[in-house]
């Protein structure tokens, strides 16, 4: 079936980069984000505007042995170390984020059953140049999957804004088996992240579409 859609901008400068997807009477925000703290500013609007779904679409550096390269996660909730949460989540008896559980299912089920994929927990930490090899093995050691940059401020203010949130992720390189971006075992897996990345985002539109 031929869906008619259009992009637009809007126009402002602190929302230059997010770019607008019109499907009929629908509007989806989509922005490529790095860190915690713009994006939560972005989510805050767009929550306050009428946000119906919160969705979540990137990678995460594995923290456990035995994952490949392209195996999908969506995550049980996210421990936030990060300060942009910390506003969202007065009263909270600890730095954990969890999306909505329902939708958290429904994306799962529906992933496709040609790729891996898995539920767990994740740890968002935005130093990446500050993180140590005993900084990985203490989370892999606490069982947290991945770690990534962005979910725990994500579920957190979603949850605030009492929006529907989940997230879609794959794995980039396995960090605990000292795999990293560079190596060969991550550059030979290129084209199935590539497949993945399209997949998640195709799984996660229709999602999105779903809920209006």
């Amino acid at each position: 079936m031929k869906i008619d859609f259009s992009f637009e901008s809007i126009g402002n400068d602190f929302f230059e980069r997010v770019k607008v997807l019109n499907i009929e009477d629908k509007k989806i925000w989509f922005d490529v984000v790095y860190g915690g703290a713009h994006m939560s500013e972005l989510m805050h609007i767009g929550s306050m505007l009428g946000s119906k779904v919160n969705m979540f679409l990137g990678s995460v550096g594995e923290l456990q042995k035995g994952s490949s390269s392209g195996d999908i996660i969506v995550p049980t909730y996210s421990y936030g170390e990060e300060s942009s949460t910390k506003l969202y989540n007065r009263g909270a008896i600890d730095d954990c984020h969890y999306p909505d559980e329902e939708l958290s299912e429904e994306v799962y089920k529906n992933i496709s059953k040609e790729f891996n994929k898995k539920r767990g927990s994740l740890i968002t930490c935005q130093a990446t140049l500050g993180e140590s090899w005993e900084d990985i093995m203490s989370w892999s050691k606490h069982g947290y999957v991945g770690v990534e940059m962005e979910t725990a401020t994500f579920f957190a203010v979603s949850r605030y804004f009492d929006i529907p949130s989940t997230a879609l992720l794959y794995i980039s390189d396995n960090l605990i088996e000292k795999e990293t971006v560079n190596s060969t075992s991550h550059q030979n897996m290129s084209e199935l992240r590539n497949q993945v990345r399209l997949h998640n985002y195709k799984l996660g539109l229709s999602t999105i579409l779903s809920k209006f």
